[in-house]
């Protein structure tokens, strides 16, 4: 038996050179993967930055009509269309509000029942008015002085508490049509008094030189798609406007505290808590403001076009993890 010890004692030693090496790959591999995990993480961060510089440099430069990604506005605006607001606790009325609050609603992105819900948190009650000013306009005497425009959106990060709403591109386009610039044969709960004048001023800004008083979706698609090959969507209408040139012109959604659709679950619960803090059961909310409720069939040609005049937008939303 002991005649077998030396054979047994080599086989050991082997299997045990071995297990140890194998140890020794397989530490040197994990150390591989996590090095070149660091480097490729790195290397994606240095690449956004990268992206973010180049967008920003571009709308410096007046390039923004030649690219179709979209770019970060930096440097204070002129006029801002999308006008960004800030609350602040006041003596001169009782409000809900414990510190400043910023905040930001597109058109057509569900404002109406916004503001009207940021009165009542607020103030604690309803807004009851049918009249202009409209809730949106929060310098009015209705918002009794405790909101003022920001004259400098980029400091937004500044601010303790700030709300922007956002929506899907192409579904604020067809609502902005459906809203502002169908005919009346289309079926929508289109405002009639403003469709004269807002179809008169895309045509203007397209160059077209055409007496129409409404427009089909096809024709104003076509017009919007003149107005970006243009390169002047930054004229556009808000109802119109792409989203990087409204609440994210000047400062970007990663600055915001709450950037949130206006369908959002829990959206008017985030809003509450930023403003008193307080918490209760009705956390949505309330669609105020609607075209009806008529859908609208979408062809190939049609969504070939809306895919052209909103890539930008997805694109600068995607930059922030936003669809």
């Amino acid at each position: 038996m002991f005649k077998f010890l030396p054979v047994l004692s080599i086989i050991l030693i082997s299997i045990f050179n071995h297990a140890n090496h194998y140890l020794m790959f397989t530490s040197m591999m994990r150390k591989f993967s996590e090095t070149f995990y660091n480097i490729e993480k790195t290397m994606k961060k240095k690449s956004r930055s990268r992206k973010l510089r180049l967008l920003n440099s571009e709308i410096m430069a007046g390039t923004l009509s030649r690219s179709h990604i979209s770019p970060i506005g930096r440097g204070e605006p002129n006029k801002v269309k999308e006008k960004i607001y800030v609350l602040s606790p006041t003596a001169a009325a009782k409000t809900n509000l414990r510190n400043k609050v910023a905040v930001c609603a597109c058109a057509k992105c569900g404002s109406t029942s916004f503001f009207t819900s940021l009165y009542n948190e607020t103030f604690g009650h309803e807004w009851e008015f049918t009249q202009k000013p409209w809730a949106q306009d929060l310098t009015s005497v209705r918002w009794k002085g405790v909101a003022e425009q920001v004259k400098f959106p980029s400091l937004i990060k500044d601010i303790p508490f700030s709300f922007a709403l956002y929506r899907d591109p192409k579904e604020r386009i067809i609502s902005s049509w459906k809203s502002k610039i169908a005919c009346s044969d289309e079926g929508y709960s289109t405002n009639f008094n403003e469709v004269l004048v807002r179809t008169k001023d895309l045509l203007n800004l397209a160059g077209l030189n055409e007496p129409k008083d409404c427009l089909s979706f096809d024709e104003f698609l076509e017009t919007l798609m003149i107005i970006y090959k243009k390169g002047e969507e930054a004229k556009l209408d808000i109802h119109f406007l792409p989203q990087y040139l409204g609440c994210f012109r000047y400062s970007n959604p990663n600055e915001w505290t709450i950037v949130t659709t206006i369908g959002s679950e829990g959206a008017k619960c985030m809003l509450r808590r930023g403003i008193s803090n307080d918490s209760h059961d009705d956390c949505d909310f309330l669609r105020t403001h609607s075209t009806g409720y008529k859908s609208l069939e979408i062809s190939s040609k049609q969504a070939e076009m809306l895919r052209y005049v909103t890539t930008k937008e997805y694109n600068f939303f995607s930059l922030y993890n936003i669809f």
